[in-house]
């Protein structure tokens, strides 16, 4: 059976290097070549070549295990990651320049596409505008055998004419498009390849099993500096319309098959990920095509690779007359752990918890060492009980050998790299409903809502006092000093200035936890708000006003009583939020003067804001946090450090009972020499001698 996966736009090329990182650690078997094509027109995207770079090193460790007659665990699935290069050089133009020349092709690009998008460069990418998408790769298409008959080679027409020969050998083909649902390329693209595949080979449609993953949005464009939250919905809103209108399109279409006798659908499987609306991972600015897109790794993507071997390991012809196969991914609980994956869990956590503390041993024990060795050829000298067991007469190699070596160990090293580094991310990046516990994320939430809180009721407890006092003062006018009535008039004042003293008391223990840049940063953001507000206020109450001054001039029969008043209690319900609003301002100043701002900027948070990971039930925070300083760093860590991330090896996954795999009781095995044969490669068996050994839950 042939396997493919295309990966379609930014989103797409991030599922990539998920997909390898799944290989290595064994989470991903086929026993097939799994083919792999990137389709972006940013051809210097960074998710592009992240996964390319991670590609190359992971083929250069699995041929390294491959050397070796016994089986290992990880690193087993082929895998061949091309990328298309598409022809831009005549397509760069926009559609305004393609249809300058003719006069019904000016009147329908400005009827379908806006100002913007018709002079938008195919070459600058779609910038979440699927309709030029959907031109652009229907022209692709379109034109490949007429670019082949000219000599250009193209990857996309290769990997047809592969699976073509596949099938007419009698193969079963599986075809898998990943992408996003909500911007341009991945969008428009999925669509457009998924039906090219399906005319092209439909003689052999039996044969040929398609599925689709797609994602939702999951990008929550936050605000500037100063710029409220409610006024990015629009941006944010812009990829629900996307994805709305694209499943729309989807469900209308029946691109879904429903059974073989479905001449119509495309896709036997369809896996839709995503996260709730509210929930968006917060992640930075949204990257177009046509820029780095050097975003971080998250859970979506690892889920992305779930759907790709369910895909791979389903037989969807066997369920003739079954229900739509379309399947989404819901989280039970708000808890991250490895029993979120369901019947793979067990096996998640020995693969990925396993490659985790292989990439530790290596790094703290193995590489150092090895590198010292290899790269100063200094084979002499007191030699750790690995070394000597598992690299014995290595001083009589040739030097050519020695140096091959050298490179392969620099291969491992880096592909275990590369693996700690997207690990961390997706741990970094968890979606916020499945974090239980960051303490400083927390801390700021709070911080948060206490000082809006703490403002509001300053607020109104300032309009509230002189609205009591002008009560006063008219009360006294009328009837002599009763004291008594002027309590009753100042209680609510009292009881307003009980709960301010409180949130204070709270604001305080909050700002010895967060910091007081914090609270500036915040206080100033409160502000902008608050002058916006004003700003709209007042130029709603000049126009109420006016309205009304235009009412109330009106001749004596057209005066409407009940439209006066109705006018009036407008005015007086926008005066009174104008009066709010400048009450927020002169609360929010009084926290923002010279002798406010030097008293907060000395007060440093207890927590470190760039320290520590979320807390999660995959792997221990502290940990995981030593580990990525270990790869981060150019030399070899203190000897302090390196105790510390050597004593959290056993505690590094996070395991229903304690795991007996000390790392004293794994270096004592790899001093084994177990498997030793002087014409196989020691690099090969130390790797996998490790990777077999690292994690044995239960197992002594």
């Amino acid at each position: 059976m042939k396997q493919y996966l295309l990966a379609v736009g930014g989103t797409g090329n991030k599922i990539l290097e998920s997909v390898v990182w799944a290989a290595a650690a064994g989470a991903l078997d086929t026993g097939e070549t799994l083919h792999m094509l990137s389709v972006d027109v940013d051809a210097s995207c960074g998710n592009t070549t992240r996964a390319m770079q991670a590609c190359a090193h992971y083929e250069a460790v699995r041929e390294l295990l491959d050397s070796l007659p016994y089986t290992h665990r990880g690193f087993h699935t082929p895998l061949e990651l091309r990328q298309w290069n598409m022809d831009l050089s005549r397509r760069s133009q926009s559609v305004r320049a393609q249809t300058e020349s003719l006069r019904q092709g000016r009147l329908l690009a400005r009827t379908l596409f806006t100002s913007a998008e018709a002079s938008l460069a195919y070459s600058e990418g779609f910038r979440g505008h699927p309709d030029l998408g959907v031109l652009f790769f229907s022209d692709l298409v379109a034109r490949l055998e007429e670019d082949a008959a000219q000599g250009k080679t193209d990857e996309l027409l290769a990997l047809l004419r592969e699976i073509g020969a596949a099938l007419e050998a009698g193969e079963k083909v599986k075809v898998l498009l990943c992408g996003s649902i909500f911007g341009g390329t991945g969008a428009s693209g999925i669509p457009v390849l998924s039906r090219t595949l399906r005319e092209r080979f439909a003689a052999r449609r039996e044969q040929l099993e398609m599925g689709a993953a797609l994602m939702l949005p999951y990008y929550h464009v936050p605000p500037a500096e100063g710029v409220a939250e409610e006024e990015i919905t629009v941006s944010s809103g812009q990829f629900l319309v996307k994805a709305r209108t694209a499943l729309s399109y989807y469900g209308m279409e029946g691109l879904i098959r429903q059974g073989l006798s479905d001449e119509k659908g495309l896709y036997d499987a369809v896996f839709l990920l995503g996260l709730p609306e509210t929930h968006f991972v917060t992640t930075g600015n949204y990257s177009t095509g046509s820029q780095s897109q050097e975003n971080d790794a998250h859970l979506l993507e690892w889920l992305a690779t779930r759907c790709l071997t369910r895909f791979l390991a389903t037989d969807y012809r066997e369920q003739e007359g079954a229900h739509i196969n379309c399947y989404y991914y819901q989280m039970g609980s708000t808890r991250l752990n490895w029993e979120s994956f369901d019947q793979e869990g067990a096996a998640y956590r020995r693969a990925y918890g396993g490659l985790m503390k292989t990439a530790l041993v290596w790094r703290a024990e193995l590489y150092p060492e090895l590198r010292r060795r290899l790269d100063k050829r200094r084979l002499g000298g007191r030699k750790p009980g690995w070394y000597a067991a598992n690299f014995r007469r290595l001083g009589r190699k040739p030097q050519a050998e020695l140096e091959c070596m050298a490179r392969q160990a620099e291969e491992v090293d880096a592909c275990l790299a590369g693996f700690v580094r997207w690990m961390g991310e997706v741990a970094t990046n968890l979606p916020p409903q499945l974090r239980h516990g960051r303490a400083l994320e927390q801390a700021f939430r709070e911080s948060r809502e206490n000082l809006r809180a703490l403002m509001e009721e300053a607020a109104r407890h300032d309009l509230a006092a002189r609205l009591t006092e002008q009560k006063v003062r008219e009360s006294r006018v009328s009837r002599t000093q009763d004291q008594e009535g002027d309590e009753a008039l100042r209680r609510p004042l009292r009881e307003q200035e009980e709960k301010l003293r409180a949130l204070a008391a709270r604001q305080e223990e909050l700002d010895k936890r967060t910091g007081g840049d914090f609270r500036l940063r915040t206080l100033e953001a409160l502000r902008t708000d608050a002058r916006r507000g004003l700003e709209r206020a007042r130029a709603s109450a000049r126009d109420l006003e006016k309205a009304l001054q235009d009412l109330e001039a009106a001749p004596t029969g057209h005066k409407d009583a009940k439209t006066l008043a109705r006018a009036r209690e407008l005015l007086w319900k926008e005066n009174r939020r104008a009066d709010i609003h400048a009450a927020r301002i002169a609360w929010l100043d009084a926290g923002l003067t010279p002798e406010a701002r030097e008293r907060l900027t000395a007060l440093a948070p207890a927590y470190d804001p760039d320290a520590g990971l979320p807390l999660n039930e995959l792997f221990d925070p502290a940990a995981l946090q030593g580990l990525r300083e270990l790869y981060a760093g150019e030399s070899a860590p203190a000897a302090r450090k390196l105790k510390a991330v050597e004593k959290s090896f056993a505690a590094l996954v996070n395991l229903p009972a304690p795991d007996p795999v000390t790392l004293p009781r794994l270096m004592a095995r790899l001093g084994s020499g177990a498997g030793w044969n002087k014409r196989l490669s020691p690099l090969a068996l130390l790797l996998a001698q490790t990777l077999e050994c690292v994690l044995q839950e239960g197992k002594a």
